[in-house]
């Protein structure tokens, strides 16, 4: 959340480490800098990370923008604008997006959203950005912009999105096995998102038919960190479950001796003994990895939903379930929310044990 202190009545600048350059016009108050030195706290102004109680703020500010790539190449932006921490701004906003070549979106198609959604507003952009962004409230007395990359996200890195599931003895080319989004194209192992990279999960897999074959292995896509806004990158290592989303699974290590081997840790899997940080329990994938039966692959799940996480990306993996074999067809139907994916047919040291997935949708 943007760290603010009680402000005067006029326009500034400042740089923050997690949105960028702001522009903002704030109602009157009182900057108080003797009390920031008292308490400790740096001048909110010079670009300082310290937070400040959200009371003490006035005004409205862009806190979040994520833009999602469509099939066509095109980028649907989607921004929140807040006025009090968690609190959505609720009064009619004047939204500008400036694109690359100096033109602006079409204002008509700029769609406010409804007041239960996370997001304020959304937009489909049809360049490469990146846009800037302006936000005006409708009295005119405030103001916020944004300079916002098209190929960056705001989801913390390492966020596992989508099953693969494929005959091991043909590669992860068209996931004959099981597919969900993101694999929709030939080349399942290279085409993962822009920004997301291939791991392999399990070497023995559920398949079709439901056997649990060891000719069947499955994989999914990681966010990588270049991927995610540089400035939130800071942030998210310093507290990654601020950012995490409940039952969403994270980061990446596996073996083929049973031990950790921490060389293979993705973010936020960390240290030599392959463990989770606070806010995450980590969790086992697969019993049989990479064609050993002594082969585990782990991931770290968050146990809350943290104060600035976004809304988990399409297909994004959640609600890791480890099951009785024989109630695999039952265990298709326990994803309340979210799409149901098989992921490994052995789980917990056991071929009598099968792992699920739900995809968020």
């Amino acid at each position: 959340m943007l760290a603010l202190n009680k402000v005067i009545s006029k326009t500034f600048a400042i740089a923050l480490p997690t949105i960028g350059w702001l522009s903002l016009s704030c109602s009157k108050g009182t900057f108080q800098s003797a009390q920031n030195i008292q308490d400790k706290k740096v001048n909110p102004y010079s670009g300082s990370d310290t937070e400040t109680k959200p009371s003490d703020i006035s005004g409205a500010w862009l806190v979040m923008c994520r833009s999602t790539k469509t099939n066509e190449g095109s980028y649907i932006l989607q921004c929140r604008v807040d006025d009090r921490v968690g609190v959505k701004y609720q009064n009619k906003l004047n939204v500008k997006i400036g694109l690359p070549d100096g033109t602006t979106v079409d204002p008509a198609s700029i769609k406010t959203l409804a007041s239960g959604d996370y997001f304020t507003f959304e937009a489909l952009i049809k360049s490469q950005g990146p846009v800037n962004i302006d936000v005006s409230s409708s009295e005119g007395t405030i103001m916020a912009q944004k300079k916002m990359p098209l190929m960056v996200t705001q989801d913390l890195a390492g966020l596992l999105v989508g099953v693969c599931g494929y005959t091991a003895s043909s590669g992860p080319t068209a996931c004959d096995q099981f597919k969900s989004g993101p694999f929709s194209r030939e080349n399942s192992q290279s085409l993962c998102p822009t920004g997301y990279f291939w791991r392999h999960t399990a070497s023995r897999f559920q398949g079709q038919d439901g056997s649990g074959d060891t000719a069947n292995w499955s994989g999914t896509c990681v966010l990588g960190e270049a991927s995610v806004d540089p400035n939130l990158v800071v942030e998210m290592k310093k507290s990654p479950a601020d950012y995490a989303v409940k039952g969403a699974a994270y980061g990446f290590s596996f073996n083929t001796d049973g031990r950790c081997d921490s060389a293979t840790n993705i973010f936020p899997m960390e240290g030599a003994q392959c463990s989770c940080p606070g806010g995450f329990e980590r969790k086992e994938i697969s019993a049989h990895v990479e064609s050993f039966t002594a082969g585990r692959s782990y991931t770290c799940v968050a146990l809350a939903t943290g104060s600035k996480a976004a809304p988990l990306q399409k297909f994004a993996i959640t609600d890791l379930d480890s099951y009785p074999f024989t109630d695999h067809l039952q265990n298709k139907d326990r994803c309340t929310s979210g799409l149901w994916a098989p992921l490994s047919a052995r789980a917990d040291g056991l071929n009598e044990r099968w792992r699920s997935v739900c995809l968020a949708e």
